[in-house]
């Protein structure tokens, strides 16, 4: 669903070529990082559309980031650490947005 520098990449949305302004990577409030809408709806989209299973977009997350890291032993070390080879930040992010969605649409 999403690569990076693609349209469903939101941290890296700018408005404009000339004015590099990002909704979508703007601080919301305190300790919330750049790219957290972007995790947390990739769950929503994945769930309420795509009907995707937890499993399935925690390995699609993971998978994606070893993609676009090209190193494969950071890779292991993630799945390892059980983020599923995403960076642990955004394995906890699409769990934020896995717990929601399951609070919201019970």
């Amino acid at each position: 669903m999403v690569n990076s520098n693609k349209p469903l990449d939101l941290k890296n949305r700018t408005y404009r070529e000339d004015y590099p302004f990002s909704l979508w990577r703007r601080q919301w409030k305190q300790g919330i990082k750049s790219d957290y809408l972007g995790n947390y709806l990739f769950v929503y989209f994945g769930k309420g559309y795509l009907e995707s299973s937890d499993a399935y977009l925690r390995v699609g997350a993971g998978v994606a980031q070893g993609w676009s890291d090209k190193n494969p032993l950071k890779y292991l070390e993630n799945i390892i650490n059980g983020n599923y080879g995403d960076n642990p930040g955004d394995a906890k992010m699409i769990q934020d947005g896995i717990n929601d969605y399951k609070e919201s649409y019970k």
